[in-house]
Formats: structure tokens, sequence, C-alpha cells
């Protein structure tokens, strides 16, 4: 078989190589991307040198203290890296206690809540439980309304000096140091959270029927 003219062969390696995928040069983009990378290991190079020399030196000098020096800092980048897993750990599990709450896919109900907490503290999920229980203290608070903008903290000022207030705190303390401070949740953790939220059921059932008396005797007057 003939093998193609010379001109054939250099049109067609012309061709392919016109193909963005096939340019061998850098592109601009590129090119600046390097280098700013460069400048940028080379600052943090630079700033490590004198550092990087006081160790040997260190080291040449005081071989014994050198060495704790290295294991403490190694138990210090241990804790770091053992803290940021469980952090970590912490979300994934705050986030899956989430979407369980609203897996159903509809607008959920003090009802659905407080059944959703019932179920998983029979199965000894307390933590699941602790956070339904919240969300369904919520919902009572807001009338069905629950505002996720709306802090802990923001919730204790607007039902501060009403009855209210003590178990809606403890409520509050509760959840911050099981579910985001990371302490177990046992079963007595759920018992006390049922009972606040009941005292604040009691209140808001209250304080409802009070309004209920106040309408008749405004629209008469």
């Amino acid at each position: 078989m003939p093998l193609p003219d010379n001109e054939i062969i250099a049109a067609t390696a012309r061709e392919v190589l016109r193909d963005p995928q096939y340019a061998t040069a850098a592109r601009p983009e590129q090119m600046l991307f390097s280098r700013y990378l460069a400048q940028a290991l080379d600052a943090a190079f630079n700033w490590l040198r004198p550092w990087l020399e006081r160790a040997q030196a260190f080291s040449e000098n005081s071989p014994a203290l050198y060495y704790v020096a290295v294991g403490v800092c190694l138990l210090l980048l241990f804790g770091i890296g053992a803290d940021l897993v469980y952090s970590l750990y912490l979300a994934a599990r705050r986030r899956r206690v989430e979407l369980s709450l609203t897996a159903s896919g509809k607008t959920c109900t003090a009802a659905d809540y407080l059944a959703t907490a019932q179920a998983a503290a029979e199965r000894g999920d307390y933590l699941t439980s602790l956070r339904a229980v919240f969300q369904a203290t919520l919902w009572r608070l807001d009338r069905g309304k629950i505002q996720p903008a709306t802090t802990n903290r923001q919730y204790l000022r607007r039902f501060a000096r009403t009855a209210a207030e003590t178990p809606l705190r403890a409520l509050v303390n509760l959840l911050d140091r099981k579910w985001y401070g990371g302490e177990p949740c046992a079963r007595a953790d759920w018992q006390t959270a049922q009972a606040a939220a009941e005292e604040i059921a009691e209140f808001i059932a209250a304080n409802h029927h009070q309004e209920q008396e106040i309408r008749p005797r405004i629209s008469t007057n």
C-alpha cells in the first residue's frame, strides 16, 4: 500500500493540531495560575526556611529536647485532626436526624414531631427524640409556622419573664449540650425534655385561653 503524499500528511497534521485539545502551548489562564502557585509556594518556603534552620540547629544542640518538641507537635496535630473528624461526625449525625424528621416530605405538626420522638425513644435513639421534642415545642411557640432564621437565644428573649422561660431555657441548654456539643443523650435527657415541653405546652394553652376570653370583651366594647 503506497504511503500518502508528504503534503497530505502535513496538511492533515496541521488540521489535527488546530483542535484545542491537542494544543501544546499553555493557555494564558493556565500560565497565570502556574505563576501564582509558584509565587505562593516560594513565599511559604521562604517563611518556613528560618524555622527549619532553627529546628536543625536545635536538633544538633539539644537532641533530646528536639524529639520532645517534635512529639508535642505531633500530639497537637493528632488532636486537631481528631477534633476535625469528630466535628464532621457530629455534623453528619445531625444531618441524618434532620433528614429523618422530614423523610415523609409533608409539613409536620407538633403531633407528628411528638410521634417521631416517641418512636425514636422506644428504639433507644434519644438524640433524635430530643430533637423532635424541641421541634414540636418550636411548632407550638410559633403556632404552626416555625421560623428557621430564629435562633434559640431569640426564642429565650421572646419568652423572657413568662412562665415558659424556665422550661424553655432548660430545653435549649439540653439541646446545646447534646445536639451541638456531642454529649451522649440518655433516656433521662429525653424525659427531662419531655417534661420541659409539657410545661411550655401548658403555658401556650393557658395563654391561648386568655386570648379567647379577651377577644369577645374587645368586640362588645
